[in-house]
């Protein structure tokens, strides 16, 4: 068993997931559970075009870090009861968060039901 920590937290603390690479494998962490939830914010940069390079980045930090991608998240909190909503984001943005842990290294992708709730205790830090 490996030790893992999510990224979401301290990616919205540093602003940046290569330097959360490195921090989380200092700290000790064999792998990541790499948060992808941010994707349901249009501004997010996993939406952007740059999308594989950035992945790419992200898996040779992860390399130079000797930490692994073990697991990753999905988006989730798309608004279900919103057609368009569904179609041209939660869908394709899903589908994207997919290729994306692939070309990460990894092997399993957490896909939650989509649901409307909202995480007032935690904030934005799943994002």
């Amino acid at each position: 068993m490996k030790t893992a920590c999510t990224t979401s937290p301290i990616v919205r603390i540093l602003g940046d997931e290569l330097a959360a690479v490195s921090l989380i494998a200092e700290s000790g962490y064999e792998s990541l559970d790499f948060s992808l939830t941010g994707m349901v914010h249009d501004d997010n940069p996993w939406n952007g075009e740059d999308w594989q390079e950035r992945a790419g980045r992200t898996r040779e930090a992860c390399a130079r870090a000797g930490i692994c991608v073990s697991q990753a998240h999905a988006p989730f909190t798309f608004r279900y009861t919103d057609p368009e909503e569904m179609s041209e984001k939660a869908i394709p943005r899903t589908l994207r968060s997919i290729e994306i842990a692939s070309a990460l290294g990894c092997p399993i992708l957490v896909v939650h039901p989509l649901h409307e709730l909202s995480y007032p205790r935690y904030g934005d830090m799943l994002y």
